[in-house]
């Protein structure tokens, strides 16, 4: 097997899977609810700033358990399993005008072997855009999340403080 052809082996398959049952999870939405306070405080501020933060993909689940967030990666495995790949992150953007505020959450990862086999050294990220709603329904969902996991409510009210 060439390296490029590993999407279909065991291992591979495992990682996905175990990611997805062992890091999207109570811990993980608990760590991350001070940051999904921050990033909400930033996205409802409507100054015209942009904020990046940086983390890991502990951080990607985190957010994704919290906002009930999953994604599809291709070419790495999906259905449900939400591949974070190094060099990924999810993207919010916030549209604000008189009718209101529009959030887009998006996935966005590298390629690192293109469609032929060879290494993709482009720099260009993908984009799979996960979420569209409004404010009031990011904030519901964000509610959601946050009472669904033990101590993250406690959690995002102490960085509120």
């Amino acid at each position: 097997r060439h390296f490029h052809d590993t999407s279909t082996t065991l291992p591979r398959h495992f990682q996905h899977w175990h990611r997805a049952v062992a890091a999207v999870n109570e811990l993980k939405a608990t760590e991350n609810a001070p940051l999904l306070h921050d990033l909400l405080a930033k996205l409802g501020a409507k100054d015209g700033r942009t904020t990046l933060y940086f983390g890991h993909d502990g951080n990607l689940n985190g957010l994704a358990a919290l906002l009930d967030l999953d994604w599809e990666a291709p070419p790495y495995i999906g259905g449900g399993i939400a591949p974070t790949p190094p060099g990924s992150g999810l993207r919010f953007v916030a549209e604000h005008d008189e009718a209101g505020t529009r959030v887009v959450v998006s996935f966005v990862y590298p390629v690192f072997i293109d469609a032929s086999g060879g290494r993709n050294a482009s720099g260009v990220l993908e984009e799979v855009v996960v979420l569209r709603t409004g404010w009031r329904g990011l904030m519901e969902r964000a509610t959601r999340g946050l009472h669904s996991h033990k101590g993250a409510v406690e959690c995002y009210q102490r960085r509120a403080a």
